[in-house]
């Protein structure tokens, strides 16, 4: 079980798991202890992301062969996947836009290492054709929209390590570091003041401002553990109110118990003798 994502209700989260012998997308009620596969190809689909509204969940799907296609598909599992892009090579990491207009994502390209597109999507269903939004030849990874749709942070390891960058969206014109000592695994706070992102085993958050271009403060841990370290991508997810993450811990051992969801709460109180 991994890549964990909190609808924005903090009730529910979406989850890659091969509980079933291969990998699915299942959803997990955390209010009444439940879980429903929502997936059932023989195909591998993750990289679970909830649309604004709660509907709907967009995925990752293997396909037969070589390349992808990202899908949408109701969030209680009723009616048929759509393909939103196919593509013959690797596509990763979607996420929705607030306002439910655009679905950026890597596509991991042969000649440019990975690269960040996005679709914009109709209200009928349908969905554009793709755009690039930045491709050179580093690798740009993991992308994740602002709340306001204004900005996308993302991966680079255009210094000889990755780091995490923010870029205007949709214009993608110009860039600024976040992190300063490398760093993954990467989410806005709800209200966008706020970036998080792993380094090492911590995890970090960065002040962000965004009323005359944008600002930032000095990366602060909030707190240590080894369950962010489980993925390369997402090994965790942050509740609406950026007060609780919820994350997937492995425990190692012949009798240990199967892989379990951990929520953190009231994280803040811990952090607050740290403020300045």
């Amino acid at each position: 079980m991994s890549q964990p994502a909190l609808s924005r209700s903090g009730r529910r989260v979406a989850v890659r798991s091969s509980e079933s012998g291969n990998n699915d997308i299942w959803v997990h009620d955390l209010t009444r202890s439940t879980k429903t596969r929502l997936t059932f190809e023989t195909v591998s689909e993750v990289h679970p992301v909830w649309s604004p509204s709660g509907r709907e969940i967009a995925y990752r799907r293997n396909d037969a062969g070589p390349g992808d296609s990202l899908m949408r598909k109701a969030a209680d599992g009723t009616g048929e996947a759509a393909v939103l892009v196919q593509s013959g090579n690797p596509l990763l990491a979607p996420d929705w836009s607030r306002d439910g207009r655009y679905l950026v994502y890597e596509e991991v390209d042969p000649e440019t290492l990975a690269d960040i597109r996005y679709i914009q999507l109709e209200t009928g269903g349908s969905a554009s054709e793709p755009v690039t939004f930045v491709a050179t030849p580093a690798a740009e990874r993991s992308p994740k929209l602002s709340p306001d749709g204004r900005f996308v942070a993302y991966l680079s390891n255009e210094s000889g390590r990755y780091e995490v960058y923010v870029r205007p969206f949709p214009e993608g014109a110009g860039k600024s570091q976040v992190s300063v000592n490398g760093g993954s695994r990467l989410h806005w706070r709800s209200d966008g003041t706020e970036l998080y992102y792993v380094e090492g085993t911590s995890l970090m958050l960065v002040t962000i401002q965004t009323d005359q271009g944008i600002s930032m403060g000095q990366p602060q841990v909030l707190f240590e553990s080894d369950a962010l370290t489980s993925n390369p991508y997402a090994s965790y997810d942050v509740s609406a109110d950026g007060q609780r993450f919820v994350m997937i811990s492995s425990v190692e051992g012949e009798d240990a118990p199967p892989p379990s969801i951990r929520v953190v709460q009231n994280w803040y109180e811990e952090f607050r003798d740290r403020e300045r």
